[in-house]
Order: structure tokens, then C-alpha cells, then sequence
């Protein structure tokens, strides 16, 4: 996907934790390392949550309807909390309570495959145009993967890395068959990098050092090739 798509050289996650990740992401705000927006609790320095001027606003200004689908609790991190007070709405929070018990295999909910499968589902129902955030976790520990990846290799972190690419595969498959697929553009980012090797400096580079992809049809010019350095605060100017 690289090959066709804008692909970005130096993107960096911006802090230390998910729900930090999450609201630089959609909201382009900057995170603090020892605070979170996401949770309106006292210990976090933060007493109420504040209403945030992101994506899912301006998007939804212009008509669209948006859906997020998280593969665990929904109420992890306040996120459900947070995302009702800043343009979801209830029937457009999907989680684990809304995924059939034999498609969960761990603490974390659900896989890939069957989370972009669901999703896709949604969206062929939805009224056009739509916003979908979808956020996937096999990549994150216990790295499970479905017995006929198993002998991709004796890492358990390469076999879901490969199991996450082919999950993708599928989806964008499945997505090129549907009447909105030319008018779509597709944002791949990673949550977070993993800490290779020897590292230098007090915050591992390739800890934070995260891809982004941009793909549509819509984009005469790909591939393209950015190597300015940007954040994930940068994914919702660009976007826009």
C-alpha cells in the first residue's frame, strides 16, 4: 500500500498511552504526559471534559455521520465519556458488548479480521457520507493470530504483525467492491511504535516513531513521499 498511497517518513506519536494518542489524533490537540482529557477524574489533573474542536465536529458539520469501533470496553479510559461529549453518540460507539462471545479471544475483545468485517457492515448501512475511526489492537500483546498464522515465524510479534497487514488486505478488498469506495480516503496510523535495539535517549525514537499512509482513489498524485517531521497532532489539519 505504501507504493500507491502518501506515505509519511517521520511521524511520532505524542505520548506515552493510548488515550493520550487518541485525542492527538482525531482532535489534534497535544497531550500532556501526566494528564489525560479522556478521564474526568480529580487524580489527573483534570476535573471536567473539556468539549474538543476536532475531526468528528467539522466533519459532522458538513453532514457526514461518524462511528467509532473499539475491540474492548468502551468505557476503557472514560472513552465512551469523553466521546459522547464530543459529537458521538451512543449507537455510533461500538465495542465489545456489540461483538458475538466466539469472536472474542482475550481481554483486549476482538481481532482484526473480524473488527474491519463488522465495521465494513456498518458502513455499507450508513447513510453517505460517513466518518469511521477504527482502532485495532492484535499488534498489542498477548499477539494472538488465528492457528493457520502460526508458522509464519517463531516471533509472536511478527506473526500478528503479518496477520494485522493481511487483516488490512482483506478490508480494503472487501472496500474497493462498494459504491463509496472511489469518493473514500483511507488514514492508516500506528498507536505507538516498539522499542528495537539499543537506544540512545531517554524516549526510545522507535518507541514513538509511528507510520501514516494516506490512500484514496480521489489522489492523482501517489505515491508521494513526505519527509518533514510531524506528529499525530498533524493527522487532523491533514486530513481536513
Amino acid at each position: 500500500m505504501k507504493d500507491k498511497s502518501y506515505y509519511f517518513s517521520y511521524l511520532y506519536s505524542v505520548a506515552s498511552h493510548t488515550k493520550q494518542r487518541i485525542f492527538a489524533t482525531l482532535y489534534g490537540y497535544p497531550a500532556f504526559f501526566d494528564k489525560s482529557f479522556m478521564e474526568d477524574r480529580v487524580a489527573t489533573g483534570v476535573t471536567s471534559i473539556p468539549l474538543s474542536d476536532g475531526l468528528t465536529y467539522h466533519l459532522n458539520e458538513k453532514g457526514y455521520t461518524s462511528s467509532i469501533f473499539i475491540t474492548h470496553d468502551k468505557s476503557y479510559n472514560n472513552m465512551d465519556g469523553f466521546l459522547l461529549k464530543n459529537e458521538y453518540s451512543l449507537k455510533s460507539i461500538y465495542s465489545k458488548k456489540d461483538y458475538p462471545e466466539d469472536k472474542i479471544v482475550s481481554y483486549w475483545g476482538v481481532q482484526d479480521d473480524y473488527l474491519f468485517e463488522y465495521a465494513l457492515n456498518i458502513f455499507k448501512g450508513q447513510q453517505q457520507p460517513f466518518f469511521g475511526t477504527i482502532i485495532t489492537m492484535n499488534n498489542h500483546p498477548d499477539y494472538i493470530v488465528p492457528e493457520e498464522f502460526m508458522n509464519i515465524s517463531k516471533e509472536p510479534s511478527e506473526r500478528t504483525v503479518f496477520f494485522a497487514d493481511h487483516s488490512i488486505r482483506l478490508f480494503m478488498e472487501e472496500a474497493s467492491k462498494q459504491d463509496w469506495y472511489e469518493n473514500t480516503v483511507f488514514v492508516f496510523l500506528g498507536d505507538h511504535g516498539k522499542i528495537v535495539g539499543k537506544q540512545p535517549y531517554m524516549i526510545p525514537l522507535s518507541l514513538n516513531h509511528i507510520p501514516l499512509i494516506i490512500y484514496s482513489p480521489l489522489l492523482e498524485d501517489m505515491p508521494k513521499i513526505f519527509n518533514q517531521a510531524a506528529t499525530q497532532i498533524d493527522v487532523f489539519p491533514t486530513v481536513m
